[in-house]
Formats: C-alpha cells, structure tokens, sequence
C-alpha cells in the first residue's frame, strides 16, 4: 500500500520480461509511468526479447515510447480509424517513416506529427 501506482506496474512489467514463454502482449505499458521510464520501455523490452527468445507485442500511444531510434519502421504497424473499422499499414509502407529513420528521426516523431494534424482538424466542435 506504500507504492505509487507506476511502481506497482513496472514491478509487473519487469516481472513479466523475466517470464520466459510464448508471445507476450502489452496494452499501454507507459500508463502511470514518468516520461523518463517510458523512455527506457522500448530498449528494455529488446533486450529481454533477445534474452529470452520471446515475442513481444506492444500497443501504444505514448510518443515518449515510440521516440527511440531502435524502432524501425518495419517493426510498427499503424492503426488508423476509418468510418465504419479501420485499417492497418505498415510503418514500411509510409516513405517518409524511412525517410525520418535514415536521417536519424525516431518514429515516434513522424507519427507524432501526423497524430497531432489529424486530431488538430478534429478538435473543433460544431454545432
């Protein structure tokens, strides 16, 4: 009852790294961490996935998560809403995703941008 509810969570997150075992699945790991965790998550969750020979799969949208340089773009996929379901791409399917990456831009950045002038057209409410 003396933790904070990020250290409960990454307590269970380390704890799962360690388990060895088929493909692990991590909805939002970033929720009640700092920024400054989050940041560690995507190194951290290689190196246990090299360790351990296990698959992990993670959903996000945490920018802070997607900012490492490790990530390549063919490691992501994209989620985009559509109306009625929606629909799935590749990040090899974006060039400037590749284009970032060879210049040494995160993913995170690239999606980051496009996140924020997708939801800057939709924030207006009209009557």
């Amino acid at each position: 009852d003396q933790l904070s509810d990020g250290t409960l969570r990454l307590i269970g997150l380390l704890w799962l790294l360690r388990d060895a075992g088929g493909p692990l699945l991590l909805e939002e790991p970033e929720l009640s961490l700092q920024s400054d965790v989050v940041r560690q998550l995507a190194p951290m969750f290689s190196s246990a996935q090299r360790r351990r020979s296990r698959q992990i799969f993670v959903t996000t949208h945490s920018v802070d998560l997607l900012h490492d340089e490790g990530i390549a773009p063919e490691e992501i996929l994209v989620v985009d809403p559509q109306n009625g379901g929606s629909t799935v791409r590749s990040g090899v399917d974006d060039l400037s995703a590749i284009e970032l990456a060879r210049h040494g831009c995160s993913v995170g950045d690239m999606l980051h941008a496009k996140a924020i002038s997708r939801a800057g057209a939709q924030l207006p409410l009209r009557p």
